[in-house]
């Protein structure tokens, strides 16, 4: 997950998304969370949250 400028309703979305993880089997205790930079802000505003979810790959011999 990511935000802009520091804001409380980040945590309300950390804390939603992962109670939604869970409810569908992704019980993930924690993860990385990165600044949105200007490059992003410059587009939306200084207030940008997000996710990125990918698929772990499972490698087959």
């Amino acid at each position: 997950t990511g935000e802009g400028l520091a804001v409380e309703e980040y945590q309300i979305f950390k804390d939603e998304l992962k109670s939604a993880l869970w409810e569908h089997g992704c019980k993930m205790e924690s993860w990385e969370e990165i600044q949105i930079g200007a490059t992003i802000g410059v587009h939306t505003g200084p207030y940008p949250l997000g996710v990125g979810i990918l698929k772990k790959c499972k490698r087959e011999n």
